[in-house]
């Protein structure tokens, strides 16, 4: 029985030490790419000991480029990729084969659905125009008087302005107040891709991710304050995620930067 039990374990440290083995090969032979991330949902960007990341790549809008071809939930797709002039990597088109050329990364498609973007051009009173991008707008008519603010951390919000009430943007937002001269509506069939690098796993303790998250959380009550505070303590700085790429397209994560340093 002992001998059984010691083979078993001798089994399984085999195993692991093989799995680890070939991460490392993997990581130091892979072709390297970097992706920048974007915001998550507050209760999840950290579960335990892993951080969810969300990149740009993550959504496709396949008319934004013309891309053809028809797409469903589960199905397996490769991203071909472009180098951008910040030294990040963007979606160039989308195929369900594997390109022969090109650099690529391959991924499953786990939801489509139908979005919309609403363009909204404001003018002030000095004449000057501004165009504010959103995925809802209601409310407020063509000619009638708005309050535009755009937070920190991103987004817009906007109130309408009748004479009842004098709505103010929240601090550090930046205001734009003015009539709107034009609103419209695009809807876009967006592809949600994951590519088996939404995960990262952090020491506790330990490196600079560690530290972003858990700053000024001993100053919030609530669990709900201290994950709003993460939140918002990552989004102040660009994270971005470099990538070894299998010549398969699949990826595994070699390391994370944090507005343009590597973590320790």
């Amino acid at each position: 029985m002992r001998n059984k039990f010691i083979a078993i374990v001798l089994i399984q440290t085999i195993l692991l030490g093989g799995i680890i083995l070939y991460r490392q090969h993997w990581i130091s032979t892979g072709d390297k790419i970097i992706l920048k991330t974007m915001p998550v949902d507050p209760w999840n960007i950290f579960r335990g000991d892993y951080m969810t990341l969300r990149y740009e790549i993550s959504e496709i809008n396949p008319s934004a480029l013309k891309m053809q071809g028809s797409y469903k939930t589960n199905d397996k797709v490769f991203v071909l990729l472009q180098k951008s002039d910040d030294g990040t990597y963007k979606y160039a088109d989308l195929k369900d084969s594997q390109p022969s050329a090109g650099k690529f990364i391959q991924g499953r498609v786990t939801n489509v659905y139908d979005r919309s973007r609403w363009v909204v051009t404001v003018k002030d009173d000095t004449g000057q125009t501004k165009d504010f991008e959103m995925q809802w707008f209601s409310g407020i008519k063509n000619g009638e008087r708005a309050l535009f603010c755009t937070p920190e951390f991103g987004g817009v919000n906007y109130y309408k302005l009748d004479g009842n009430s004098q709505p103010k943007c929240g601090e550090k937002a930046q205001s734009f107040e003015g009539v709107v001269v034009n609103s419209q509506e695009f809807r876009e069939k967006i592809i949600y891709v994951e590519y088996g690098v939404e995960h990262y796993f952090v020491e506790e303790g330990h490196g600079n991710v560690t530290a972003l998250l858990q700053q000024q959380q001993n100053q919030e009550s609530s669990p709900a304050d201290q994950v709003a505070v993460a939140q918002r303590n990552i989004n102040r700085h660009q994270l971005n995620v470099e990538v070894a790429l299998r010549n398969d397209g699949k990826g595994l994560i070699s390391r994370i930067f944090i507005d343009g340093k590597p973590v320790e």
